[in-house]
C-alpha cells in the first residue's frame, strides 16, 4: 500500500511539473493560440445569435428572442473587434502579452457564462435551460488557462447559476435544471482535465524538441542561428530602446587544443557558457556562434560604467575556474586563460541587427588587437543630423580632440559635404564602424591619430577608406605617411582650400588611391 501511494505521488508531482514546464516555456504560443480562438468564438457567437435570430422569424414563430439573447451581439462586437485589433498589433509590432490575453480570456468565460445565465432563467422561467449545461461543457476547452484561474470561473459560474435557478425557476423545473447544470460541471471538469493533460504532452515534446534544435549541447546555451534569430528578433521590436550587443572569444583557443587537448577545450568552452549564465540574467540572450566565440544581448541597457564591470567579471571568473580546475596548468599568468571582449551599447539610434553585429565585431577586433583579455566598448548614440543628408552629399568623418576643432571642421566643410564628428573616445569607433561603408573621407587631427592609422591598416573595410592627417608642422608629414595616411594637409586651411583638398579625394577612385600615395 505504502508503494502504490508513492507512486501515485510521484506522477502527481510529474504531472505538475510537466503542467508548470508548459505554462512557462509556451506561453508566448498558447497566448497566439488563445487569440486566435477568442477572434473565431466572438465571430461565431455574432454569426449564431444572427441565425437564430432568423430562425425564429421562420420556423419558431411561437417563440421569439428576448432582449437578453440580443444582448450577446455588442459583447460578441466587443471582444471580436478586440482579438481583431490586437491580432493586427501583434503583427506590426512582434509582441505579445500572455498575462492580457490570459486575462481578456477569463473575462470573456465569465462574460459568457453569465450572460447565457440569465438568458436560462429570467426570460422563460417555466421552461428548462438550454444553453448553460452545454456551454459550462465546451466553453472552458475552447482555451489553454491553467487550473487555478480556470476553476474560480467554473465554480463561480455554476454557483451563481444554482442560486437564480432556486430564485427563480418554477418549482418542477428547479431540480431537473439543478441536476443537469451539476452533471454538465462534472462532466466539464472530467473533460477539461484530459484534453489539458493531452495538449500539455504534445506541447511539452514540441517545446524539447524545439529546445534541442535551438541549444548548443557542450555550453547550454543557444546555438548561432537560434541566438541571431532571438537577438534579430528583439533588434527588430525593440529597435528604439537600449540594449548592449557583446561579442566574446577565448584567446589562444587554438593553441590550449593543441597543447592540453580537446577535452580541455571542451571543459572549457563549457566553462564559459556557465559563467555567462551567471554574470547575465536569464532574459538576456546567451549563444554560442562559433568554435570558441559567443554572442550576448543585454536587454534594455544604457550603463557602460556597469557593462564594463560585467566584462571584467566574465574574465575573472573565467580565470578562476580554470586556476580550480588545473592549478597546476593555469595558475601563472603565463598560461592564464583570458577572453577577449567587443561590444557595441546602443543608445537608442534604431539600429538593425547587422549594424550592431558589425560594430560589436570591429570592438573585438581591437580588442583582440590590443592583446589578451581586454575589452573594448563602442558607444553608439542617435545618429547627427548631419548624417541624415548622407544620401545626397559625400560624408566626411572628422575625429578630433577638442569640441571647437570638430566645430571648426563643420564650419570648413559644410553645406558642401555631410560631415560627422566624433572626439577620441569609444562613440567615435563606434560610430566610424557603423558608418564605414559610406564614409567618403576619414580626417584625423590629433595625437591619437597614428595608433588609428595602425588599426586602420589590419581592417580591410576600414584601409578601403581615404584617411587623411591634419599636421601644424611639416616634421610631422612623413610619419604621418609612414603611418598609413593617404595625405597630409597642413594647418591651417582655408574654407576654399578645404574644400578643394577634400572634393579631390572624394571624386578620387577606389583603384587610383595607391598610385597617387606611391607618387607623394
Amino acid at each position: 500500500m505504502k508503494h502504490v501511494w508513492e507512486h501515485m505521488a510521484a506522477g502527481l508531482s510529474r504531472k505538475r511539473s510537466d503542467h508548470r514546464f508548459f505554462f512557462t516555456h509556451a506561453q508566448v504560443e498558447i497566448a497566439k493560440e488563445n487569440l486566435h480562438t477568442l477572434r473565431v468564438a466572438n465571430i461565431a457567437l455574432f454569426l449564431l445569435v444572427l441565425f437564430f435570430f432568423l430562425l425564429s422569424k421562420v420556423l419558431l414563430t411561437e417563440w421569439n428572442i428576448s432582449s437578453f439573447h440580443m444582448a450577446l451581439l455588442p459583447g460578441a462586437v466587443v471582444f471580436g473587434g478586440f482579438a481583431l485589433w490586437y491580432e493586427g498589433r501583434t503583427k506590426r509590432t512582434g509582441h505579445l502579452s500572455p498575462p492580457l490575453m490570459t486575462g481578456v480570456c477569463v473575462v470573456f468565460l465569465l462574460w459568457v457564462l453569465g450572460s447565457v445565465t440569465v438568458i436560462d432563467v429570467y426570460p422563460y422561467p417555466g421552461y428548462p435551460s438550454s444553453f448553460f449545461p452545454v456551454l459550462i461543457v465546451a466553453l472552458p476547452l475552447l482555451f489553454v488557462i491553467r487550473y487555478r484561474l480556470l476553476y474560480p470561473v467554473l465554480l463561480l459560474s455554476e454557483g451563481v447559476y444554482s442560486f437564480l435557478v432556486l430564485r427563480v425557476k418554477a418549482p418542477s423545473i428547479r431540480s431537473h435544471d439543478l441536476f443537469t447544470s451539476m452533471m454538465a460541471l462534472v462532466i466539464s471538469l472530467v473533460l477539461l482535465a484530459v484534453v489539458m493533460q493531452l495538449r500539455i504532452q504534445d506541447g511539452n515534446a514540441r517545446i524539447r524538441y524545439r529546445m534541442l534544435s535551438e541549444t548548443d549541447l557542450l555550453t547550454g546555451n543557444l546555438n548561432k542561428a537560434a541566438c541571431e534569430n532571438s537577438v534579430r528578433q528583439y533588434i527588430a521590436r525593440h529597435g528604439g530602446s537600449t540594449c548592449a550587443l557583446l561579442m566574446l572569444d577565448i584567446d589562444d583557443f587554438k593553441q590550449i587544443n593543441d597543447m592540453f587537448g580537446h577535452q580541455v577545450g571542451d571543459w572549457l568552452l563549457e566553462k564559459m557558457g556557465q559563467v555567462l549564465r551567471h554574470v547575465f540574467r536569464a532574459t538576456d540572450i546567451i549563444g554560442r556562434t562559433g568554435g570558441d566565440e559567443f554572442m550576448l544581448c543585454i536587454k534594455d541597457f544604457q550603463r557602460e560604467d556597469v557593462l564594463r564591470q560585467k566584462c571584467s567579471q566574465i574574465q575573472e571568473q573565467l580565470r578562476q575556474e580554470a586556476i580550480k580546475a588545473a592549478p597546476d596548468i593555469f595558475a601563472g599568468t603565463e598560461n592564464a586563460i583570458t577572453c577577449s571582449i567587443g561590444a557595441a551599447l546602443s543608445e537608442g539610434g534604431h539600429l538593425q541587427f547587422e549594424e550592431l553585429v558589425l560594430i560589436a565585431d570591429d570592438a573585438l577586433y581591437e580588442a583582440k588587437f590590443q592583446g589578451k583579455g581586454r575589452c573594448v566598448i563602442y558607444t553608439v548614440g542617435s545618429p547627427e543630423e548631419a548624417v541624415l543628408n548622407k544620401g545626397k552629399k559625400p560624408l566626411v568623418f572628422v575625429a578630433a580632440e577638442q569640441e571647437d576643432e570638430r566645430n571648426e571642421w563643420k564650419q570648413l566643410l559644410m553645406p558642401e559635404f555631410s560631415v560627422l564628428t566624433a572626439g577620441w573616445d569609444s562613440q567615435m569607433m563606434g560610430l566610424l564602424s557603423r558608418y564605414q561603408g559610406e564614409i567618403s573621407l576619414l580626417i584625423l587631427r590629433g595625437s591619437r591619430s597614428e595608433k588609428l592609422l595602425r588599426y586602420r591598416k589590419v581592417r580591410q573595410r576600414l584601409h578601403a577608406v581615404p584617411t587623411v592627417v591634419i599636421v601644424h608642422h611639416a616634421d610631422e608629414t612623413e610619419r604621418a605617411k609612414r603611418a598609413g595616411a593617404n595625405d597630409v594637409w597642413m594647418w591651417p586651411l582655408t574654407k576654399e582650400r578645404a574644400i578643394e583638398k577634400a572634393r579631390r579625394w572624394v571624386q578620387t577612385p577606389t583603384a587610383g588611391w595607391a598610385e597617387e600615395n606611391a607618387k607623394r
